[in-house]
């Protein structure tokens, strides 16, 4: 028999062994399928409820899963990133940031921009992160602690966030991987601010304003300035920008 996919478990054994069939398959998944978390095993003289047995693996899926288990399952693995995989990663998960604000340095007011790019994932799947920062070769974790522990993880706030300030390289990898929904319009944005600050737009009032409006029509300002949300849902936008003392961008405000 042609065991094209390597995925049937052959082996000499009669069939009064059962024993050594058992072994045979204990063999089986320890070499091949080590991330199994659910075996049924039945012979066909007993009857499957399937239903019932549905319901059984329904009720450990998705947001049902522990957190040890989805630590755990993270934690068996070699991840070898592919750049395609990051990239659809970062159009799903990622967030271009511009922080454009003043700051008091040795008694003088000065003017600071910083361009991030952060994805942020439960700690759960800190892991993913860390593989993130190993390809790109920069780039740090937060909130810092040893992410090989699972106790360390689960003591951390819920979310883990990898933060890069390197542009040269990720204008370099995105220009290269383009993504394919409206957050490669953010990425647009985010590269014209970093341009624009090399430029030294910013030393000027009028360059400065600009860069804040280029700013502020990225990410949730995106989708304030479109149709994509209904008028109902804008208003629960507060333009926390607008308030004296507030430097964050947007507040969402959900009842």
């Amino acid at each position: 028999m042609k065991n094209e996919f390597k995925s049937l478990n052959c082996n000499d054994l009669k069939y009064i062994f059962k024993n050594k069939k058992l072994l045979a398959l204990y063999q089986f998944i320890n070499k091949r399928c080590k991330q199994t978390k659910f075996i049924f095993k039945t012979d066909d003289d007993i009857f499957l409820n399937t239903f019932l047995l549905s319901l059984f693996l329904k009720e450990k899926m998705n947001s049902k899963r522990s957190f040890d288990e989805r630590w755990n399952y993270l934690n068996t693995l070699n991840i070898d990133l592919k750049p395609e995989w990051i990239q659809a990663f970062i159009d799903g998960e990622g967030s271009f940031q511009c922080r454009i604000g003043d700051h008091i340095n040795r008694g003088k007011t000065i003017l600071s921009i910083a361009h991030t790019l952060e994805i942020a994932q439960n700690s759960h799947d800190v892991k993913v992160l860390d593989a993130i920062r190993l390809y790109f070769g920069h780039g740090y974790l937060k909130p810092k602690y040893d992410i090989t522990s699972l106790n360390e993880s689960k003591k951390v706030r819920s979310v883990s966030r990898f933060v890069t300030y390197n542009t040269e390289v990720i204008t370099k990898f995105i220009d290269k991987y383009s993504m394919y929904t409206r957050k490669h319009l953010d990425y647009l944005d985010w590269k014209k601010l970093i341009e624009l600050k090399s430029d030294n737009t910013h030393k000027t009032e009028e360059g400065k304003l600009h860069m804040i409006n280029v700013k502020k029509g990225m990410n949730a300002g995106r989708l304030l300035n479109s149709s994509i949300l209904p008028n109902s849902d804008k208003l629960k936008f507060i333009r926390w920008s607008d308030i004296p003392g507030n430097k964050s961008n947007y507040h969402t405000n959900i009842n």
